[in-house]
């Protein structure tokens, strides 16, 4: 449930519920964000295509698991200092690639670890971590939008959590 509400809740969702905040510090069309979302999209279309290769050789997913999550910490982090819509894009290309293996990662290992019949309630359990993420962010989403940079310290914030 943690792994996706970070992966989907705060990466991927978090981007739309920031983006007038982060509109107001680059600048870049509708367009242009737009592009920065599908590069999201398209990284993590590739991390989830990818992960059953890397899963083949780390059985246990732990490793995988901890360098995708890792690896998301980190893009979120750097992507609280994006210069321009160029660099933004290349972090969140990044991000959704860690995101695709996170979550195709965990919801593999989960689902693999418990008896058949406890595998609907393990999965519901685990895709609910989407809307956690949602209700405990939407109380910071005033401060969040009301002021310039504040995106940018949420983001970052958002970046150490799944790092530790």
């Amino acid at each position: 449930m943690l792994a996706l509400a970070v992966d989907i809740g705060l990466a991927r969702l978090g981007y739309g519920l920031v983006l007038p905040g982060i509109r107001a510090d680059i600048s870049g069309s509708f367009a242009a964000f737009g592009a920065v979302a599908t590069a999201h999209f398209a990284g993590y279309l590739a991390g989830s295509l990818v992960t059953p290769v890397l899963l083949r050789r780390d059985r246990s997913a732990r490793t995988t698991v901890t360098v995708a999550h890792v690896a998301v910490g980190l893009s979120l982090f750097v992507c609280a200092f994006a210069s321009d819509i160029i660099q933004l894009g290349v972090f969140r290309a990044v991000l959704g690639f860690g995101c695709g293996v996170g979550v195709a990662a965990v919801v593999t290992g989960a689902l693999e670890r418990v008896r058949p019949s406890a595998r609907a309630s393990v999965s519901g359990s685990a895709w609910a971590g989407i809307g956690v993420a949602v209700l405990l962010s939407a109380p910071a989403t005033p401060w969040l939008l009301d002021g310039s940079g504040h995106w940018r310290f949420g983001t970052a914030l958002a970046g150490v959590f799944p790092s530790t």
